[in-house]
């Protein structure tokens, strides 16, 4: 097939068009499961025509996901398989739309994209077979709580990622919460699963669901031995879980996070004290908080210790022990995108708590300095 600078794309015999952003967030919700590959299937899209729309399917055994997108060329072309990484790169070259069109090499489908006036071969995988992308998803019924998620999974699954105990990368659904306990944190904020199930999210399971929710409308889920999620009306996936809650959830957490906090802060200011300490490397990013009587005072150092600087922050109400504990910005950083006005401390022998309401509360643990 030669380059056709002349034609548009309505004179083609046999292509699709798909907007570009449809494509787009499909390789974006992909991303946490291509991670995972470990062949040619986990880092593929199986492209099949179906009417007037494209459905866009990917299969990395446990993994599957399935998407419509809108075709409106009017036209199909044949199924064909194509490298995601490659997909990412073609969509950011295109214009609004990706134009693939179908042409012959001695009886065998061959597939160019429109780019710059012209039509450039687009690579595509002939060593995988469809069979291994066919699954039937059962209905969905649970309702998903968006919002819930966001704060669930987009937050929290920075902080959980940062350990390195496959043990503590895994949150546990039990009794209307999500429960994270890592060796220097600890946690429960309300689940987004609204059936009362009792299950383990993975941490690639939690980010997929992170990034599903950035765009989403609506999410309705079932828990049978596997997790299905249905988005939008167009959207299915399918994703394992652990079914041993009883392995990572600890009733002694539980207890833990179950604390009273009565000190209330002005958080504008020790927030961002700690977005900085973030952004500047040549600060250490271990946090000294000292509790008195009446303040809380933040001691930061430089990475050389040879600098620090002190800030107090006046309580606006209430008390709590005194004492101190050297804490990770990085953890704060995430508790702290939590916060309302309403927000309460305590120090314990467990470390900083903080608790946002009842339905969110933290224990940050103390860490060596």
């Amino acid at each position: 097939m030669d380059s056709q600078d002349s034609k548009t794309s309505k004179s083609y015999d046999r292509f699709i068009t798909i907007d570009k952003n449809d494509l787009a967030a499909i390789v974006r919700l992909s991303e946490p499961l291509v991670s995972t590959a470990i062949d040619d299937y986990g880092k593929s899209f199986l492209f099949h025509c179906d009417g007037d729309k494209v459905v866009v399917s990917y299969a990395n055994k446990p993994y599957f996901l399935r998407s419509s997108v809108p075709n409106s060329s009017g036209s199909t072309v044949s199924d064909f398989f194509i490298s995601i990484p490659l997909l990412r790169k073609v969509l950011a070259s295109c214009g609004e739309s990706l134009v693939i069109v179908e042409g012959d090499d001695d009886g065998r489908p061959e597939f160019r994209f429109e780019i710059l006036g012209g039509l450039l071969y687009l690579e595509t995988l002939s060593n995988l077979s469809e069979e291994y992308y066919e699954l039937t998803f059962p209905q969905t019924e649970n309702d998903f709580d968006i919002q819930a998620a966001k704060k669930c999974f987009c937050d929290m699954s920075r902080v959980v990622a940062l350990s390195d105990r496959s043990s503590e990368k895994v949150v546990a659904i039990k009794d209307g919460f999500a429960f994270y306990n890592a060796n220097f944190f600890s946690a429960k904020v309300r689940s987004p699963f609204s059936g009362g199930e009792e299950f383990v999210v993975y941490l690639v399971v939690g980010n997929f669901l992170g990034v599903l929710t950035e765009g989403c409308k609506s999410v309705k889920y079932s828990i049978d031995n596997n997790m299905l999620v249905m988005s939008d009306g167009n959207l299915e996936c399918m994703m394992p879980i652990g079914l041993s809650v009883d392995d990572f959830y600890s009733p002694a957490v539980d207890s833990m996070l179950n604390f009273d906090a009565t000190v209330t802060l002005r958080h504008s200011h020790l927030v961002n004290l700690v977005n900085l300490v973030n952004g500047l490397d040549y600060l250490y990013d271990i946090l000294t908080y000292k509790f008195t009587e009446k303040e809380l005072s933040v001691i930061v150092y430089s990475r050389s210790f040879e600098n620090k600087t002190v800030y107090k922050f006046p309580y606006v109400e209430g008390t709590t022990g005194k004492g101190e504990a050297c804490i990770s910005s990085k953890v704060m950083r995430v508790v702290y995108s939590y916060l309302s006005d309403s927000s309460k401390y305590a120090l314990t022998e467990d470390g900083i708590c903080v608790s946002v309401s009842d339905d969110c509360k933290f224990v940050i643990h103390p860490m060596s300095r």
